[in-house]
C-alpha cells in the first residue's frame, strides 16, 4: 500500500497533466456542443455537469499549485519545461472552457425554462380563452335557442289570432245570412234577398276592420302601452291604368274613406309612371311585397309635409287576379300603414304575407259574389 502511494506521488504530475488534458478536451467539446448542437443537447442538459467539471479543475489547479510550490525552477529551461507548468496552464485553460461552456449552457437552459414556462402560461391562457369562448358561444346558443323558442311561441300565438279572426268573420257573415233568411222567410227567393244576405261590400268593410284589429292586438302584445297605435288599410284596384282605392279603413277615426293623396297626387298612382311612383304602384309593377320599416328613411317617400306625422311604417302587398266586378281581373294592391316606426319589418315577411294572403282571398271572394248579386 505504501509502495502504491509512493508511486502515485512520484507520478502525480503526469497523472494531473493527462487528467487536465482529458478534462480540457472534454470542456472544449462541451463548448462546441453547447454552441452548435444545443437543439439536441438542450433537452438533456443538467446545470451540475459544468459545475462538477469546474470543481474538478479547481481541485487539479489547487493540487498543481501545492505540488509545484516546493519544486524549484530549473535554470536554463523554458517555461513549458518547468515542473507542473504545462499541467497548471492546461488546468486553467480547461477550467475556463468549462466555465464558458457552463455559463452559456446555464444561460440557454434558463432561457429555455423561461420560454417553456411562458409557453405553458401562454398555452394555459389560450385554453382559458378557448374555454371562455366556448362558454360564451354556448351562452349565445342558449340565448338564440331561447329567442327562437319565444319567436316560435309568438308565431303560434299570431296564428291563433288569425284563425280566431277568420272564424269570427265567417260567423258574422253566417249570422247576417240567417238574419235575412229569418226576416224574409215568407218572401219569395230573389236576387235582392240574396244580395241583402250575402252583403259582399259590407263584408269587405268588416274584413278590413278586423284586419286592422288583428294588427292592433299584435302591437299591444309587443308593447302594452300601444293601445292607441293606429292602422290604416287601403284596397287599390286598377282603373284606366291608375290605382284607385275601392275600400279602406282607418282604425282611429273608424272612417272608411281616409285617403286623399291618390287624388291630389294622381300621377304617382299611374302604373306606367317611372318618376317617384307610389309604393302601391311599385309593388304591383315589381310583383312583390314591399316592406318599409322606417318611412322617413326612404327617399321621396312622402307626398306632403303632414304625412311624416302619421305614416311611419308600411307594407304594400300585390294582388294577382283580383276581380272588383267578380268577372274581369285587374291589377291591385293592399296597403297598410301605421304611426309607429319599425312595426313592419323584413324579418316578419313570411308571416305578414301569410296573413295578408288569407285576408285577400276572402276579400276577393266577396267581390266575386258581386258578380252574381250585382
Amino acid at each position: 500500500m505504501t509502495a502504491v502511494f509512493q508511486s502515485f506521488l512520484q507520478n502525480m504530475e503526469i497523472i494531473a497533466f493527462w487528467g487536465s488534458v482529458i478534462a480540457a478536451t472534454a470542456g472544449f467539446l462541451g463548448l462546441i456542443a453547447v454552441l452548435r448542437w444545443w437543439h439536441w443537447l438542450g433537452p438533456h442538459y443538467q446545470e451540475a455537469w459544468a459545475k462538477c467539471a469546474v470543481a474538478a479543475f479547481r481541485a487539479i489547479a489547487a493540487v498543481s499549485a501545492v505540488a509545484a510550490k516546493p519544486a524549484p525552477l530549473v535554470p536554463d529551461k523554458s517555461f513549458w519545461e518547468q515542473p507542473w507548468a504545462p499541467t497548471i496552464v492546461i488546468a486553467v485553460g480547461g477550467y475556463l472552457l468549462w466555465e464558458v461552456a457552463g455559463a452559456i449552457g446555464d444561460g440557454r437552459y434558463k432561457r429555455g425554462k423561461e420560454r417553456t414556462a411562458e409557453d405553458h402560461k401562454s398555452a394555459i391562457e389560450d385554453l382559458n380563452k378557448a374555454h371562455q369562448a366556448a362558454l360564451s358561444a354556448a351562452a349565445q346558443e342558449v340565448e338564440v335557442a331561447a329567442q327562437d323558442w319565444e319567436d316560435a311561441e309568438f308565431e303560434v300565438t299570431r296564428l291563433g289570432w288569425l284563425l280566431t279572426h277568420l272564424r269570427e268573420l265567417v260567423n258574422i257573415k253566417r249570422q247576417r245570412i240567417r238574419r235575412v233568411a229569418t226576416e224574409t222567410a215568407d218572401a219569395r227567393a230573389s236576387i235582392q234577398r240574396a244580395r241583402d244576405g250575402l252583403a259582399p261590400m259590407e263584408q269587405v268593410r268588416v274584413l278590413l276592420e278586423w284586419l286592422t284589429s288583428l294588427f292592433r292586438i299584435q302591437a299591444v302584445h309587443e308593447d302594452g302601452s300601444r293601445h292607441n297605435q293606429n292602422f290604416r288599410i287601403g284596397l287599390f284596384a286598377e282603373e284606366n291604368g291608375r290605382l284607385m282605392p275601392i275600400a279602406a279603413f282607418d282604425l282611429a277615426t273608424k272612417s272608411h274613406d281616409p285617403f286623399t293623396s291618390y287624388a291630389q297626387h294622381a300621377e304617382r298612382y299611374h302604373l306606367d309612371n317611372n318618376t317617384k311612383p307610389s309604393y302601391a304602384a311599385r309593388c304591383v309593377r315589381e310583383g312583390r311585397t314591399l316592406i318599409v320599416e322606417d318611412c322617413a328613411a326612404e327617399p321621396d317617400f312622402f307626398f306632403h309635409e303632414r304625412q311624416p306625422n302619421y305614416l311611419r311604417s308600411m307594407i304594400a302587398f300585390p294582388i294577382v287576379g283580383f276581380c272588383p266586378n267578380g268577372i274581369s281581373p285587374v291589377r291591385a294592391a293592399l296597403l297598410i300603414d301605421t304611426d309607429v316606426t319599425g312595426f313592419f319589418h323584413e324579418d316578419d315577411r313570411e308571416m305578414l304575407e301569410l296573413l295578408l294572403r288569407e285576408f285577400v282571398t276572402r276579400v276577393d271572394l266577396e267581390y266575386a259574389i258581386t258578380g252574381l248579386t250585382g
